[in-house]
């Protein structure tokens, strides 16, 4: 039976990262979520429906509807 326990630590050093990793997404969740209501804001200004998904290629600015996923 393999029994092994880390150090106090390096599981507080472990536990730490973690933490740093978990704070950092949650940021990249909220950016990603103001990046779709300011899309959402720039529809009706370029006379797109809101209901609509679109993508956006970032290098030419080409607005497409986003396909539908397949079932």
């Amino acid at each position: 039976m393999f029994n092994k326990k880390l150090k106090q630590e390096d599981l507080e050093e472990l536990r730490k990262r973690t933490e740093l990793i978990n704070q950092h997404i949650l940021i990249s969740q909220a950016l990603e979520m103001q990046k779709r209501i300011y899309i959402k804001n720039l529809l009706p200004k370029y006379g797109l429906d809101m209901n609509q998904n679109y993508e956006i290629d970032l290098e030419s600015g080409k607005v497409e509807l986003a396909k539908e996923p397949q079932k």
